[in-house]
């Protein structure tokens, strides 16, 4: 699975391919970054969670996830959580 964020509007969604981009309420077409390939939204045995500490995104993963562009400025910053 894979977990995509919207550049535009924030939300986050877990998803096996790419979202439809229609539905942003900022800008009606939303911008999906990927935010890392082998992810989740929800927790489960054997992935660690990881939250950004800019804009508050949290996502469970085996690996760091990407860099991408934070809805909140820069690029993320993430911390793994115990």
């Amino acid at each position: 699975m894979k977990v995509y964020q919207c550049k535009y509007c924030g939300v986050t969604l877990q998803s096996e391919g790419f979202p439809l981009s229609g539905g942003c309420p900022k800008n009606g077409t939303h911008a999906w970054l990927e935010l890392c390939s082998d992810c989740l939204t929800v927790p489960k045995e054997d992935y660690s969670p990881y939250q950004c500490s800019k804009c508050g995104t949290l996502v469970y993963s085996r690996h760091i996830p990407y860099g991408a562009i934070c809805p909140a400025g820069g690029i993320y910053s993430w911390n793994r959580l115990i």
